[in-house]
Order: structure tokens, then C-alpha cells, then sequence
């Protein structure tokens, strides 16, 4: 089984690293731990995806670039 991961830079410059088992959860653990900032999905290949954690008045959503 391989394992992913999801590196969260917080907006103040720090760094957290997750081991996550599947996309799902990844999307979860970022959703989790980031209000604002940005967020990286690497798998075994490389980066998968680069999340960009944006807030519009009261409502965020989220910026995906492969």
C-alpha cells in the first residue's frame, strides 16, 4: 500500500508533515489543520497536487493545481 503525504505551510511560515493513506484523507487533513495557507499532496512520484486554502469574507474554499 503506498503512502501518501501532505506538507501544510501555515500562513506564519511554519511546516507540518502528515502521513495520510489515500487522497480522501489528505483532503481531510488539510481541510482540518489549515484556515488559510497552503498545502502539497506527494505521493511516491511526486507532488500530486497544490492546495491553496483561501477565505472570502466568511466562506473559504480551495485552489487546486496539479
Amino acid at each position: 500500500m503506498s503512502t501518501l503525504a501532505v506538507t501544510v505551510t501555515y500562513k506564519c511560515g511554519s511546516v507540518a508533515r502528515f502521513d495520510v493513506p489515500d487522497v480522501g484523507t489528505a483532503l481531510v487533513v488539510a481541510e482540518i489543520n489549515l484556515d488559510e495557507g497552503t498545502a502539497e499532496i506527494t505521493g511516491e512520484t511526486g507532488l500530486l497536487a497544490r492546495l491553496r486554502r483561501r477565505v472570502q469574507g466568511t466562506a473559504g474554499f480551495w485552489q487546486i493545481n496539479p
